[in-house]
């Protein structure tokens, strides 16, 4: 935006050119003077632009310089690590804290899926991606902040199209999480539970392999072990398009709010009303901010993913 408006800013070129030499405003020459134009030939650029310049340049590696050195940094905070450790660790110890009635309710698959698979899926899709969603929210307020600044440097009126435009993705992305909510959970227990019969069953033959071999039941055992990869394909599968589904629900929601946005907005850009960099900077945002929050969409099942093991 300020690149655009304020660097790259020719001036009224057309008009300059249309009124002649003895009507010239003044405040058009001068921005043309400014961008290097001179008796309509290419000038030296000035020493503010250039400066100018190097701080939209700066302004860009800077992000990365420092995202890349926290990103670095956060490899050795070991949180990811000792949540996981402590949470395997609560599991094991409150399974060696139940009876022999409670501990023969508890498939050994379920258990061993509890350790490793809803462990790994609590910590980097429920705690992590709590940080994703501070940062989605953050970064949303600080695209506020910088609209109203940029009204307020300008002196135009704030526009209530960019409130719209930034806060109506995380309203209508709610409201569709907790309407879909009851078939995500349902499809998440569907494709759970066949995970941990499969589990179950393969640990149950590598403990009855004696009693297999002995009455030559092969067959049988590979035909049970098919029927569970099976319904866990079918399951897997159908757990992928529900979630496949919500991810282009943020797609098509992004596309119809930048479309409707060039509709509305473009009219006041082709009039001369509005800055081509604010309009600009805006559709940018609005594109980033859908990225952000679709990764976003898995809290309206994660949330509800239990531990079998935890219950007795």
């Amino acid at each position: 935006m300020y690149l655009v408006d304020i660097v790259f800013h020719r001036g009224d070129s057309a008009d300059l050119d249309g009124q002649g030499e003895e009507g010239v405003d003044e405040d058009c020459a001068s921005n043309a003077e400014n961008a290097g134009y001179q008796g309509g030939k290419v000038g030296v650029v000035s020493t503010k632009q250039l400066i100018q310049l190097i701080i939209c340049a700066m302004a860009v590696l800077m992000p990365a310089m420092i995202s890349h050195f926290l990103d670095f940094k956060a490899l050795g905070f070991k949180v990811g690590g000792t949540v996981r450790n402590m949470l395997r660790s609560a599991l094991v110890s409150n399974f060696l804290s139940y009876d022999y009635t409670s501990r023969k309710q508890v498939e050994s698959g379920s258990f061993f899926m509890a350790t490793m698979r809803d462990v790994d899926r609590l910590l980097k899709l429920g705690y992590m991606n709590t940080l994703t969603l501070v940062k989605s929210i953050a970064h949303m307020l600080v695209l506020l902040g910088v609209k109203l600044a940029a009204s307020r440097v300008r002196n135009t009126p704030i526009s209530p199209s960019v409130f719209s435009t930034l806060l109506v993705l995380p309203t209508v992305l709610s409201i569709f999480l907790l309407v879909r909510r009851r078939t995500i959970f349902q499809a998440l227990a569907k494709k759970q539970k066949a995970e941990d019969q499969l589990v179950s069953r393969m640990t149950g033959i590598f403990a009855e392999y004696p009693l297999i071999s002995a009455f030559h039941q092969r067959p049988r055992a590979l035909d049970s072990v098919d029927t569970c990869i099976r319904e866990q394909n079918s399951s897997g599968s159908d757990f992928a398009k529900v979630m496949l589904n919500n991810t282009y629900f943020v797609t098509w929601l992004e596309g119809l709010i930048t479309a409707a946005y060039i509709i509305i907005r473009g009219f006041s850009v082709l009039a001369g009303t509005t800055p081509l960099g604010i309009t600009s900077w805006i559709l940018t945002s609005s594109q980033a901010l859908a990225r952000k929050w679709r990764p976003c969409m898995r809290f309206s099942w994660i949330g509800r993913l239990c531990l079998p093991a935890c219950t007795p």
